[in-house]
């Protein structure tokens, strides 16, 4: 079976006067389903892009499902999880699911600067004295790798299988030498 992915949009939402742009994916082949799995909140909104920002300002909020607003059912639902067709789920017609998780084959070798920004304690290794580019190269060629942060001043560099998505918690904006690059989906 063939599992469909489109990228329908990019969401924009402010956190300690960061700007961020993440994409979501819907995943064609849950559509017409709402899943009431891992259920983090369930709010209405207008557009797919209004229950996008809704999901990114939720903290642990990896998914979420958008119905038209004609339908019968409650137009957005964000989720703590990745859903597949096994996730227990209702017929709910005009629905559409989306993730901000991506799928590793999806993995690009370029990267998003988030400056003054780390998660820590989630290390797969740690490259001691890399340029940045080393440190990146070092990802790339890591199968998990999903990040690196690193430290320009003292050249270290933290190889990652983790995003803040994963790691809501260990997430850390400012206050540190530390830039965070997270590897593009496509």
């Amino acid at each position: 079976m063939v599992r469909e992915i489109l990228i329908v949009f990019a969401a924009l939402f402010c956190e300690a006067g960061e700007a961020r742009t993440e994409t979501a994916q819907k995943a064609v082949h849950l559509g017409n389903l709402i899943f009431t799995d891992d259920v983090l909140f369930t709010v209405s909104a207008r557009s797919a892009l209004q229950c996008a920002s809704q999901c990114l300002s939720v903290k642990g909020c990896l998914t979420f499902t958008y119905t038209q607003p004609s339908s019968q059912s409650t137009s957005c639902r964000g989720h703590t999880s990745v859903m597949t067709s096994d996730s227990t789920n209702q017929t709910a017609p005009g629905s559409s699911f989306y993730s901000f998780a991506c799928d590793s084959s999806n993995l690009q070798t370029e990267f998003v600067l988030y400056q003054n920004a780390r998660i820590r304690h989630t290390n797969l290794y740690v490259v001691n004295r890399p340029t940045l580019d080393e440190c990146q190269a070092a990802c790339i060629t890591e199968p998990q790798c999903r990040s690196v942060d690193y430290n320009p001043t003292t050249l270290h560099c933290n190889v990652q299988d983790v995003t803040p998505l994963d790691e809501p918690d260990k997430w850390q904006l400012g206050g540190h030498d530390y830039d965070y690059y997270q590897r593009a989906c496509a």
